[in-house]
């Protein structure tokens, strides 16, 4: 019944999700509240929130529409189930190209921007060996890692980006990113025109790691952000494999330190091959948030528990002995409070 009832206001389900304030988790917690677009809408009021207005929407469509875009949402049939089986998956994507590929065998890959001959080489390899038996290539388009996984992978490959469809960041990739309009997948969760900014990044961080079964780290320093898709995949419980490098170099501090911690060592796309053939085909289910009662007192509680520095859910039910739902239905409304803000991979903290 929610599915039906979205689909028949999904513009304006759009406005609420693009109103200021209202993240992923929230918006599910909407929908699955009010189900009735205009009771949400009037929720939001009471917070003192103000929805887009419905000439933007359209404006952006417009726009989508003149660069050959389209808007999934994620009650459609092309949204994927690995994405929507986290707590955080982006209610709405924009993206050029094949969407089908968003229900490929697909495995990431990700790591230094500033890369060696050697990691470029490695990386287009591994990359173009995947396809060749079948599988999707997922990365940021960034330069260095990114790039040469999407062109060895270029004729099945899904490009995450930190900003709105309409400009390619970095330029660099330009040429990259228009082979990929015309054989792959252009995606991400940004309105049309958006500039690239931290958020966005580490948005797109958690996008590459949960659209694949298992991210590949080939090349990264100790504070890249390639190490933070690697903890994101295993906070969704996906599989994380590495390339070992030179510890002389740090670049290799990364994936050293993960095939140290349990990840799984590569020296080919053989290895990740191998892996899929033996390991069972499983299904996450996707998360439902069902609508509880919350009373002020937990409500202040979980405030009481949030900082600058961000926790994760299952810390906050894990001290306050409370099930995950509910705790999801409460940090839900701190977001529209204002009080908290939500972080990459299920963590939250003060806003």
């Amino acid at each position: 019944m929610i599915v039906l009832l979205f689909s028949m206001d999904r513009e304006e389900w759009l406005r609420v999700y693009r109103t200021p304030g209202v993240g992923p988790m929230t918006f599910r917690e909407l929908v699955n509240r009010f189900q009735c677009v205009e009771e949400a809408i009037s929720f939001l009021a009471t917070k003192g929130k103000r929805v887009v207005d419905a000439g933007t929407i359209s404006e952006e469509r417009a726009k989508l529409d003149r660069v050959g875009g389209q808007i999934i949402c994620i009650f459609d049939k092309e949204y994927p189930d690995l994405l929507k089986s986290i707590p955080d998956a982006p209610p709405f994507l924009s993206a050029i190209g094949n969407v089908a590929l968003l229900k490929a065998r697909n495995v990431s890959i990700v790591g230094s921007r500033n890369s060696s001959l050697t990691g470029n080489r490695i990386t287009r390899t591994i990359a173009n060996e995947l396809c060749t038996h079948g599988y999707t290539i997922v990365s940021g388009l960034a330069i260095g890692i990114d790039r040469h996984a999407h062109l060895g992978g270029i004729d099945s490959t899904i490009a995450i980006i930190a900003n709105g469809l309409g400009s390619i960041y970095p330029p660099e990739n330009i040429d990259v990113a228009q082979e990929i309009c015309a054989k792959g997948l252009l995606l991400t969760e940004a309105p049309f025109g958006v500039p690239p900014s931290p958020s966005l990044f580490h948005g797109r961080n958690r996008i590459i790691a949960a659209l694949s079964r298992g991210t590949l780290i080939v090349e990264a320093t100790q504070n890249s952000g390639s190490l933070i898709t690697a903890n994101c995949a295993l906070d969704y419980g996906r599989d994380v494999f590495a390339v070992p490098g030179s510890p002389i170099d740090s670049r290799s501090y990364g994936p050293n330190t993960l095939i140290q911690n349990g990840a799984n060592l590569v020296q080919g796309s053989r290895d990740i091959i191998r892996y899929y053939q033996n390991a069972p085909q499983t299904r996450p289910a996707p998360v439902e948030i069902p609508c509880n009662e919350i009373s002020s007192d937990l409500k202040a509680r979980v405030a009481t528990l949030l900082s600058n520095d961000p926790v994760h859910i299952d810390e906050i039910c894990f001290q306050l002995q409370h099930p995950a739902a509910a705790i999801r239905v409460i940090l839900s409304e701190l977001e529209l409070d204002g009080i908290a803000r939500p972080c990459v991979g299920g963590r939250f903290a003060l806003r």
